[in-house]
């Protein structure tokens, strides 16, 4: 209903312009203009205004063959022109609400997959990207002589206790046990359920494919790491089990070939996998 008032509005204008100074017509029109592309960011309501705008003034402009230039057009034929173009508008808007909420059923539909899909993804990349830099740690403690292991465990050592006094005297306790972060609980990646919408069943399942694309590509990505980088690959596992066991069991079923995109035979493959 607001997009429609603005509408009426700018009719509103280039009426009142047209009955009172039908010269100054086009340069209302081109304001108008102006200040629509200047003030909107959405593409269709900028396309709906510019057609508001100039279909009101093709409708009501002074005609170049009117003998009496500056006399304004009879009243009753002006209402009968801005009615017909109203009607005109009225169907626009019309179209145009339909088409935001179909975009909206569209994105309802595949918010939950793609949500849990960045869930995902950014929780495995968060764990490589420490297990990087544990590793590297590692690394570089031992190519440390032994005098220079020895300073850093020193260092080590004395910061720990630091730690510990500043808990104790804060009255905190040193081996309290905090809450653990929440697990990650497995989005399940298999076709969604059609929609009473065909327009909207069909863009989810091209949704649907074009994640579960992007997904298989990233877990080859890290695959491939893991199975290249030994060391990082323990370290991974190891905080992989501590943060988000789950992910590495979709992990774990997208290496050995199997069904990775359903949660069930995620879980299936696990409890199936002998642990040495």
């Amino acid at each position: 209903m607001g997009i429609l008032g603005y509408q009426l509005a700018i009719i509103a204008v280039l009426i009142g312009v047209r009955l009172v100074a039908p010269q100054r017509l086009l340069g209302a029109a081109l304001t108008l203009t102006a200040l629509s592309i200047v003030n909107l960011f959405w593409p269709p309501l900028i396309v709906l205004q510019l057609f508001t705008v100039w279909g009101t003034y093709r409708a009501i402009a002074p005609s170049a063959a009117t003998p009496e230039k500056g006399k304004p057009a009879r009243v009753t034929e002006l209402l009968g022109s801005v009615n017909s173009f109203i009607d005109g508008l009225n169907t626009a808007v019309d179209e145009l609400g339909a088409d935001v909420a179909l975009k909206r059923a569209i994105q309802e539909a595949t918010l939950g997959l793609q949500s849990g899909y960045n869930i995902e993804r950014d929780g495995i990349q968060s764990v490589m990207e420490s297990s990087k830099e544990r590793l590297l740690a590692d690394r570089r403690r031992l190519a440390l002589s032994e005098a220079g292991r020895a300073s850093f465990e020193a260092k080590k050592a004395e910061l720990t206790a630091a730690i510990e006094k500043a808990l104790s005297e804060s009255g905190e306790s040193v081996g309290k046990t905090y809450r653990s972060p929440p697990q990650i609980a497995l989005t399940d990646l298999t076709a969604p359920v059609p929609h009473e919408n065909p327009e909207v069943a069909a863009a989810a399942q091209r949704h649907h494919a074009s994640l579960v694309r992007e997904y298989s590509k990233f877990l080859a990505d890290v695959v491939a790491r893991l199975q290249r980088e030994k060391e990082l690959r323990a370290i991974f596992e190891t905080e992989m089990n501590a943060l988000a066991p789950a992910l590495l069991w979709r992990i774990e079923c997208f290496e050995a070939g199997g069904d990775w995109q359903s949660v069930a035979s995620v879980e299936r493959a696990r409890s199936q996998r002998r642990v040495p």
